[in-house]
């Protein structure tokens, strides 16, 4: 689970900003809202609700939050990336991340900084764990020298140090970071319990969902999946879209009668597709593709269905199909991945009306999970701004300076009424980060007579 992200000079942040998941000491509702941090007298949040105008930085802060993860999980790709979304043109210093997470029984610190495509700094630090109080910094990095941690510190022991070691005397590559080196470089089984917690978290913990976000695996999960696909049909048909059961029709295709270009990209082992289709290349035959078409099926009677191609349902069925492997997976007992997941979803009210978002979080924060599961998410939707369903420590904004620099603040930076109605309070501009209308003379002028006064 997330603790602390926080992100410096990266598109509209210019200042370091920090969304802070630990919980508010003042508030004494939603207690079942708490996971325990270890060795501190604190508590992480299950959820964050994020709020802010159009190109306020909401976006932003996920697309940091996602870029850091690839940078982890990826290597030098992101990096560049990176490097060409500094805040602004000219020296603003160094790109930097960070993350407090805890796992599986570790609590850890991790971040880097990024310039010119090159990593200055970074270090991963073990904070607590549930076998020891004591912080270990597992390694440093300067530059492309690694300060690895001594074997008597090490929790794992000799046998971590010495990997450590040697990866770090074959050099470290400017443009990735030492985390993806290890990844790289190394079987989970060489690692050690720790390492592989850190590591587990950024490849399988965290997980980002864009608005476009594609079904490609989503239709293969479906597909492989039969528990999943008969539990999504039931998430379906309690929310009155009309669907009651979906199906995965596969077909094997001469790769001859495939485009040329589409089949080098298969062979590179990548999934391509779009709005309820997938191709693949078959793990049994080098010579066929598989093309998987989802159909969704509406009932007519008792005894009669139709079918429906995913292209041509709503944009909002598509969207919370998009969601729902957020909600499935939560339940570790389904996953081979044993520790916490935190999902980041930016736009939750895409296309979706206002009581399906509201339903979908009060889904997420009324079911227990063996697990301390987050959900963290960016939103128009004030319908959501509910004190019944959120803490306010689980409400944040973002919005703009003067010098077009976003920054990030939670509802309990205001003093507020406990019977305040907060949505009204939103919209009436109380806790800002929402649009600002200006004079529009000029544009009725522009519309009724073409032209504008210089």
């Amino acid at each position: 689970m997330l603790i602390k992200f926080l992100v410096s000079n990266f598109r509209s942040f210019r200042d370091e900003q920090c969304l802070n998941m630990v919980a508010s000491g003042r508030i004494k509702s939603h207690t079942h809202h708490e996971l325990p941090i270890l060795e501190q007298d604190k508590s992480a949040l299950k959820t964050a609700v994020i709020y802010g105008a159009n190109a306020a930085g909401k976006s932003n802060l996920v697309v940091a939050m996602d870029l850091a993860r690839d940078a982890v999980v990826y290597g030098s790709g992101p990096i560049k990336r990176i490097s060409a979304s500094q805040f602004a043109k000219g020296d603003q210093g160094p790109t930097q991340f960070q993350f407090l997470f805890q796992t599986e029984g570790y609590q850890f610190d991790f971040g880097f900084e990024i310039k010119n495509k090159k990593v200055l700094a970074e270090w991963l630090v073990l904070e607590a764990s549930e076998h020891s109080k004591k912080e270990v910094k597992l390694f440093e990095r300067t530059n492309n020298d690694v300060e690895i941690a001594k074997s008597s510190k090490l929790p794992d022991g000799k046998e971590i140090s010495q990997l450590l070691e040697t990866l770090n005397s074959l050099g470290v590559k400017s443009e990735q970071l030492f985390l993806h080196q290890v990844i790289s470089s190394t079987s989970s089984e060489k690692r050690g319990a720790t390492l592989n917690a850190a590591i587990d978290w950024f490849e399988f913990g965290l997980s980002v969902i864009m608005p476009q976000t594609s079904h490609v695996t989503l239709i293969s999960l479906l597909d492989e999946d039969p528990e999943f696909r008969n539990w999504a049909s039931s998430f379906f048909a309690s929310t009155s879209t009309g669907i009651h059961a979906m199906k995965v029709e596969k077909t094997k295709i001469p790769s001859e009668d495939v485009p040329e270009s589409l089949v080098e990209i298969l062979q590179d082992g990548a999934q391509v597709g779009s709005a309820g289709m997938e191709f693949e290349m078959d793990d049994s035959d080098s010579q066929k593709v598989v093309r998987r078409n989802l159909k969704m099926l509406h009932p007519i009677s008792h005894e009669n269905e139709f079918e429906i191609p995913l292209r041509e349902e709503s944009d909002g069925t598509r969207r919370l199909l998009e969601l729902l492997p957020a909600l499935y997976q939560f339940d570790s007992d389904r996953n081979e991945y044993d520790g916490e997941f935190t999902f980041v979803i930016d736009e939750l009210d895409r296309s979706m009306h206002p009581v399906l978002a509201h339903a979908f979080l009060r889904f997420f924060l009324e079911t227990k999970h063996k697990k301390h599961h987050q959900l963290i998410v960016t939103t128009h939707e004030t319908h959501l701004l509910d004190g019944d369903l959120l803490r306010r420590d689980e409400i944040w904004f973002t919005e703009k300076d003067k010098s077009q620099a976003s920054k990030i603040y939670s509802l309990m930076d205001f003093k507020a009424r406990n019977d305040l109605r907060l949505q009204r309070g939103y919209l009436h501009g109380r806790f800002g980060a929402i649009p600002f209308i200006g004079n529009m003379d000029k544009l009725r002028e522009l519309l009724t007579d073409g032209t504008t006064e210089a």
